[in-house]
């Protein structure tokens, strides 16, 4: 199994005494690793625990040690709950795996805009619960599409997506398709919501709320008169096809 490590740092080099540094996320993963910046974050260099990766108060009850240190640890928690989904499908991940991951969970804001590149990336994926055919991809790109003129063309925050939305679309679609492809359509959506969700994408569950089944197919029973008159035929076709092949030959 992968191991991970996530560590507050700064960069040492060509820095004063006492100067406010930019603080980051040191993520390491199989010996490589990764700085990242955490927004507007910064603090004095002597007042940063190096052995333990930590911030010191700038002076007695600094009443910005705890707002810095609740951030940092909502930004850590952030990469442990990638490498989290990992672990629980007990899957090897490598440094890409966590930083794209991470990419996910900032940029995966708007669904169509999401929706479209997941497609991309699920036919290029090695991670077998993720990867799609072409053909699939295809079908489910056209659902996006679909989903975009829905919304005529705005696209929304994922977390907007909800069973009451789910319901709109559907409503939608049968103006032009039958329920069936209603019932495809509205998977493919789900499917995509629950990828994000994997991929430690904020959704909301409420999505899940909107049911839909595909409807059986009325079987069509033939009388045992209709049955010997198929056979029937079907005998009489053979034997053409034989007199034609004799009168070719």
């Amino acid at each position: 199994m992968s191991e991970c490590t996530v560590q507050l740092w700064y960069n040492k080099q060509r820095v004063r005494k006492g100067e406010y540094v930019s603080l980051y996320l040191q993520i390491i993963v199989g010996g490589k690793h990764k700085p990242v910046k955490l927004p507007n974050l910064k603090w004095p260099e002597d007042k940063f625990d190096w052995d333990n990766k930590k911030l010191l108060e700038r002076f007695k009850k600094d009443p910005d040690l705890v707002t810095y240190n609740a951030i940092i640890e909502r930004e850590r928690n952030k990469y442990w709950g990638i490498v989290m989904n990992f672990v629980k499908e007990d899957r090897q991940f490598s440094l890409d795996d966590i930083l794209k991951g991470a990419n996910l969970f900032r940029k995966g804001t708007n669904f169509c805009e999401f929706m479209t590149q997941a497609v991309i990336d699920r036919q290029k994926t090695k991670i077998k619960n993720d990867m799609i055919k072409e053909s699939t991809a295809e079908k489910q790109a056209g659902t996006c599409r679909m989903f975009t003129a829905f919304l005529k063309h705005k696209d929304l925050p994922i977390t907007r997506i909800d069973a009451a939305l789910l319901e709109g679309f559907a409503d939608h679609l049968r103006k032009k398709v039958g329920e069936n492809t209603v019932w495809m359509r509205i998977q493919h959506v789900k499917s995509y919501l629950s990828y994000a969700a994997r991929h430690n994408v904020a959704i909301n569950p409420d999505y899940k709320n909107f049911v839909i089944s595909m409807q059986e197919s009325n079987p069509v029973w033939l009388e045992e008169k209709e049955l010997n008159r198929m056979q029937q035929l079907y005998m009489i076709m053979i034997k053409l096809s034989v007199l034609m092949f004799l009168i070719d030959f």
